[in-house]
């Protein structure tokens, strides 16, 4: 019975320091994975005026709202959280696309600039997951003149605009 005792003893200290040491080592590769030196990229994003927010409803759209500032907080982000703050902006796009659209911007130009963001944020999480920070910051780049023309596009399509080709391409149509 003695022996039982001991055997118990011994056993349940000796897993106790497997258990503590394994805790350790999870720590430093968590701390390792997540570290990500992106330079501050200095970017202006396009706003819509208040008249146009009004006009178009875009206060009612909640989704496009949230969407919004959480693209936009990504110059401000601290690079350590990156990856996890690209996992949840992905999940915004997704709810983005399956949300109603109000009137003028449910249009397949609007869906089809979204999934161009979209696929922006997917090469940035996965370059941020791979730490591959030169590719990362040329990625975020592209996300946030990818963001830029999606709002320029709403711009346009709100103001009922219609986009003039480039002189290069109106030669084209003459020929």
């Amino acid at each position: 019975m003695r022996y039982l005792i001991l055997f118990i003893v011994v056993l349940s200290h000796v897993s106790c320091k497997q258990i503590q040491s394994k805790g350790k080592v999870d720590e430093t590769v968590k701390q390792d994975s997540l570290k990500i030196d992106t330079p501050e990229i200095t970017v202006k994003f396009i706003e819509f005026t208040p008249e146009f927010i009004v006009e178009n409803e875009i206060e009612k759209w909640s989704d496009f709202i949230v969407f919004k500032d959480a693209i936009q907080d990504i110059s401000k982000l601290n690079p350590d959280g990156i990856v996890v703050f690209l996992k949840g902006l992905q999940k915004l796009t997704f709810l983005l696309l399956k949300s109603p659209h109000p009137e003028p911007f449910n249009s397949l130009p609007i869906f089809s600039r979204i999934k161009v963001v979209q696929t922006q944020i997917n090469k940035c999480h996965f370059y941020a997951s791979n730490n591959q920070n030169e590719k990362l910051n040329e990625a975020l780049k592209l996300l946030y003149k990818d963001y830029n023309i999606l709002l320029k596009r709403m711009i346009s399509i709100g103001d009922k605009k219609e986009i003039k080709l480039e002189p290069e391409d109106s030669e084209l149509d003459d020929s």
